[in-house]
């Protein structure tokens, strides 16, 4: 069993010597063919190696000739190099001194024009550090009036707030100033559509009266109840302040009653049956909030509380209502004037038609005459011709005169149905016309859509 084993080893050692020969084998052959390449390739480089031994022995002779003509060329090198050494010295000096010439002219130019620059430059920086110093000066002057103003104006707000709280009459002037920039700022004049102190037929003086169109007044007057609303805002007491406020509402609802036991209707018999009574929207929200009926009762006495911001609503509405009436009345105007217009224009119209008739009579006169010249004068004027006469001037034939005067076909006259003048406003029109006051029955209408633009 042992030499069995042995066996199978030895001929699984044989099988791989075996693999291994045949291994070598091949690379002997491998190796055969590269040395027949290589000898091929040695072949082929012994050729060119004799090319170049060839080649190499022609080189060696022309080097043997070309030193032969260095040595003429050193001496002819060495004696150009001499002269090239001379000249390249005295040309560099040259070219030196004249670099240096031309440095130094360029140099002083160079200054000159920097210097030329730089001097309106330093004129320019003093005028400016001259001119900061003078602005600052002025800086410094404007910030001390600055704080000068700041103060006075401190001043005067502390005398305002002064005259408010302890000088009624000031205050009452105070209101007064503001209800008439109400309104002018609506658009109203004074003296035409408002009056201030009138004195009506009681003798009475209301603060404001606002005419509105058809002779009816609106009474306007100002109360300027600010005392305890004052108190309350200088406190900061929560349970003191809203003391204050209550003392507030209570002098607001006295104001309305003493207002309407004055009964300023009574003595103007245009007015409307209530008195508006005008107070500053930051004094009626706090007295409203303590007394939420304090507008209502008012009311009910023909009293109506509103602050300046509802009064400029209400005025608004008054400017509208004359603005209204005023292009009514511009309207009828127009009216008139287009009657007017049509009436000349038909006289006119008539006296065209008159020009017109005596031009076709004088066309048709015309060319009855150049008829009559053409048939019975020119022959006779031939005849002349025909016995010899001779004249310097040609008679020239008659034009006869085709065009007709045209007729005024129009002869309309105004009828009440005829005319509708609208006046527009530039903007989106309303789908609605509104009749005015003064208008009669030939349909005259206007269409306003702004009724704040001035016409």
């Amino acid at each position: 069993g042992e030499d069995s084993e042995a066996a199978q080893q030895l001929r699984v050692e044989v099988a791989e010597l075996k693999q291994q020969l045949n291994d070598k084998n091949e690379s002997l052959a491998r190796a055969d063919a590269s040395i027949e390449d290589l000898e091929t390739k040695r072949e082929v480089l012994q050729g060119r190696v004799q090319e170049l031994v060839g080649a190499e022995s022609q080189l060696r002779q022309q080097v043997k000739e070309i030193s032969a003509q260095l040595g003429d060329r050193d001496h002819l090198e060495k004696r150009f190099t001499d002269a090239f050494d001379a000249l390249a010295g005295k040309t560099l000096k040259q070219t030196q001194d004249s670099w240096t010439r031309t440095a130094n002219e360029s140099l002083k130019e160079r200054e000159a024009a920097v210097k030329k620059l730089v001097d309106p430059l330093s004129q320019k920086v003093d005028a400016l550090e001259k001119a900061r110093e003078r602005s600052q000066g002025m800086l410094q002057q404007q910030i001390e009036s600055l704080v000068k103003s700041n103060s006075e104006l401190s001043n005067q707000t502390q005398t305002l707030s002064s005259a408010l709280t302890f000088k009624p009459q000031v205050r009452g002037q105070w209101g007064e100033m503001n209800v008439e920039r109400v309104l002018e700022l609506a658009g109203l004049d004074k003296n035409r559509h408002y009056e201030a102190q009138p004195m009506d037929d009681n003798g009475q003086r209301p603060d404001f009266t606002v005419h509105m169109p058809n002779n009816r007044d609106i009474i306007l007057d100002s109360k300027v109840s600010l005392n305890a609303y004052m108190d309350a805002q200088r406190t900061e007491d929560n349970t003191e302040k809203e003391e204050c406020l209550e003392r507030h509402a209570r002098s607001m609802r006295n104001h309305a009653q003493d207002l309407a036991k004055k009964n300023y209707p009574a003595g103007n018999k245009s007015a409307a049956d209530y008195v508006v009574m005008v107070v500053p929207d930051f004094a009626l929200h706090p007295a409203t909030e303590r007394d939420p009926l304090l507008i209502d009762r008012a009311a009910e006495s023909q009293v109506v509380i509103c602050g300046y911001s509802t009064l400029h609503a209400l005025i608004k509405c008054v400017a509208m209502s004359w603005q209204e009436r005023d292009i009514a009345e511009k309207a009828t105007e127009i009216r008139e004037l287009g009657k007017d217009l049509h009436d000349r224009l038909a006289v006119f119209a008539g006296y065209m038609d008159g020009v017109g008739k005596g031009l076709e009579t004088a066309i048709e006169r015309y060319n009855k005459g150049v008829g009559s010249f053409d048939n019975r004068v020119m022959p006779k004027a031939r005849e002349f011709l025909r016995q010899g006469i001779t004249s310097t001037k040609q008679i020239n034939n008659g034009r006869v005169v085709e065009t007709n005067a045209r007729t005024i076909k129009s002869n309309e006259r105004i009828t009440p149905e005829a005319p509708r003048v609208a006046i527009d406003k530039g903007e989106t029109e309303r789908s609605e016309a509104i009749a005015f006051e003064g208008s009669d029955s030939d349909g005259f209408r206007l269409k306003p859509n702004n009724p704040y633009s001035q016409r």
